[in-house]
């Protein structure tokens, strides 16, 4: 690996951080080089940086597709923050009805590739921000 960790937390920016990156870490020749990456999303900002819902998500399965093996949303069942990442954002969405709970407080639910859309819809129409962890 030539990266071991990334971390995005741009306020809106992300994919445009994303897209920015596919000229460096994110090219094809260093796919799985980063071993993973932790990024706070929230697609009702994405407007700040022009981007639409289906650009962010296009962008967001792509990233996933072709740079890591397993992508994650972490979903707050207590805590702080537990209203901007609620546990109901996965009712309906993912597949994953068994996620790993994280220090008590945490749902790290697994994202099969035809849940991006949906997911993040359902992050912009709530007004939700979430983590996504990427690993390799």
């Amino acid at each position: 690996q030539i990266v071991g960790t990334v971390k995005i937390d741009v306020e809106g920016f992300e994919i445009a951080a994303i897209m920015g990156a596919s000229n460096s870490l994110f090219k094809k020749e260093n796919k799985n080089n980063i071993g993973g990456m932790l990024m706070e999303v929230g697609p009702d900002r994405w407007d700040r940086a022009n981007i639409d819902l289906d650009t962010g998500i296009k962008v967001m399965a792509n990233v996933s597709l072709n740079n890591f093996k397993n992508s994650f949303v972490l979903i707050r069942s207590a805590g702080s923050h537990v209203e901007t990442c609620p546990v109901s954002l996965a009712e309906g969405v993912l597949s994953d009805t068994k996620p790993e709970i994280l220090e008590g407080m945490v749902n790290k639910h697994k994202v099969q590739p035809h849940e991006w859309k949906p997911l993040l819809t359902k992050m912009k129409e709530n007004h939700y921000d979430c983590n996504f962890w990427y690993h390799n």
